[in-house]
C-alpha cells in the first residue's frame, strides 16, 4: 500500500490510481480516494492543485463534422483558384499545428518544472552502513532543500538542509541504529525483533515502526521529537548527567518530547499544530447545534488522540452551537472554553479543562 500521506502535488500528478479517479474513470462503488480526502483535510490543497493540473492536461478529442471539413476545403481551392494567396496563418491546419505546439510546449515546461521540483526538494538517496571495521555511513545534507534516505531496512529518513544522519556498521543485525544532528522525519518500517533507535546527543528515540520527526540542533536550546502515528519511547542515553530510569517517556500522536539542554530536563507535551488522525463519525466537520459539551469535547478526543480531560457533571448542562471547521485543535478549545467561561492548559502531554458553567 502506497504511504499517500507523503506524496506532494506532483506525486500526485503522476499516480495512475488518481488520475483515473479524478478523470472519473474508476468504478463507482470505489470511495478510496473520497474517504482519503475527507480523512486527510490537511492534504486538501495538495490534492486540489494536482486535480487542476490533470485536469487541464486533460484533452478530450474532437470529432470533425464531414460537412465543414468539405465547407473549409472548397474555400481554400476557391481562394487557390482565383489567384488570391492564403496566407500560411490563415489556414485551418496551421492553427491546428499551433494549437498541438502550445499544449505540447506547455506539457514540456510543466513536466520540466516537475522534474526539476521533485529533484530538488527530494532527492533519493540509499544510504546502508559500511562494512565492518571502516568508518559509519555518514551523510550530510549540504542542499538547500531536503533529502530523502533510503535505509536498508525500507524505512526513511527526509534529512533537513544542514542535517547530518550516521547509521551503525551494525545497522540491521540485532537492532537498527542511527545518529542524528539536526532535523530529519523518519518512516520506520515495522519490526519488533529489531527495534529502530535515533540517538540525538543525550537523548534516545526509540521505535518499532511508526512515523515521527526529530529537531536537534547543536546550537538549538532543546531538542524536539513529534509524533504523526503509532508510538515512541524517549529516554535519556546513558551519558546523560543524573540519568534515572523513570525519566521514559512514551509519546502517541499529537504528543512530543522536549529536552531541555540546560537542566537535562524531559517533557511531555502536545505538538504546536496538531492533525486529525481519524475523520469524526457523528459530527462531521465538527458542526454542532445544541450539542452537549461533552460530547464536543469527547469528539476532539478522538479525532485528534489527545486526552481531554474535565468534569463532566459540572458541564453536563452546557450546549454548543457553532460550525468548528477549519479551525486548529487549539482555537476549538479556546472557542469552546470562551463559550462556557473556562479555561484550558496542557500537562504532560495532555489536555485539562477548569472551570466552566453555564446561564
Amino acid at each position: 500500500m502506497k504511504n499517500y500521506d507523503t506524496y506532494q502535488v506532483e506525486d500526485f500528478f503522476q499516480d495512475i490510481y488518481f488520475r483515473k479517479w479524478v478523470l472519473e474513470k474508476l468504478p463507482p462503488d470505489d470511495p478510496f480516494w473520497s474517504d482519503w480526502q475527507e480523512s486527510h483535510p490537511q492534504h486538501r490543497a495538495t490534492l486540489e492543485e494536482a486535480k487542476a493540473l490533470i485536469l487541464a492536461f486533460q484533452c478530450e478529442e474532437m470529432p470533425a463534422d464531414p460537412e465543414e471539413v468539405s465547407t473549409a476545403i472548397t474555400a481554400i481551392l476557391s481562394e487557390v483558384r482565383s489567384g488570391k494567396p492564403v496566407a500560411f496563418y490563415q489556414t485551418s491546419w496551421f492553427r491546428l499545428c499551433a494549437s498541438i505546439v502550445l499544449v505540447l510546449g506547455v506539457f514540456f515546461w510543466v513536466s520540466n518544472k516537475l522534474v526539476t521540483k521533485q529533484e530538488g526538494t527530494l532527492t533519493e538517496i540509499v544510504l546502508t552502513p559500511a562494512k565492518k571495521g571502516n568508518p559509519s555511513k555518514e551523510r550530510t545534507n549540504r542542499s538547500t532543500q531536503p533529502q530523502k534516505l533510503v535505509l536498508r531496512d525500507g524505512s526513511t529518513v527526509r534529512l533537513d538542509t544542514g542535517s547530518t544522519l550516521r547509521i551503525s556498521d551494525e545497522f540491521g543485525e540485532d537492532k537498527r541504529e542511527v545518529f542524528l544532528t539536526g532535523g530529519a522525519e523518519f518512516d520506520v518500517v515495522k519490526n519488533p525483533r529489531k527495534p529502530f533507535l535515533v540517538h540525538t546527543g543525550e537523548l534516545v528515540t526509540k521505535v518499532l515502526g511508526t512515523r515521527f520527526r526529530i529537531k536537534a540542533y547543536g546550537g538549538a536550546a532543546d531538542v524536539q521529537v513529534a509524533v504523526k502515528t503509532g508510538k515512541v519511547t524517549v529516554f535519556k542515553s546513558k551519558k546523560t548527567p543524573n540519568n534515572t530510569l523513570s525519566e521514559e517517556i512514551i509519546l502517541t500522536p499529537n504528543q512530543q518530547a522536549v529536552y531541555r539542554k540546560s537542566d537535562h530536563t524531559l517533557i511531555k507535551t502536545i505538538v504546536q499544530d496538531p492533525i486529525q488522525i481519524q475523520k469524526p463519525v457523528k459530527f462531521r466537520n465538527f458542526e454542532y447545534s445544541e450539542a452537549p459539551i461533552p460530547q464536543v469535547l469527547t469528539d476532539l478526543e478522538e479525532v485528534y488522540g489527545v486526552r481531554i480531560f474535565f468534569d463532566e457533571q459540572l458541564m453536563e448542562e452546557c450546549n454548543l452551537t457553532a460550525k468548528l471547521t477549519n479551525e486548529s485543535l487549539f482555537v476549538k478549545l479556546t472557542m469552546i472554553c470562551e463559550t462556557i467561561q473556562a479555561s484550558y492548559e496542557v500537562i504532560d502531554g495532555q489536555i485539562v479543562i477548569s472551570g466552566g458553567r453555564c446561564n
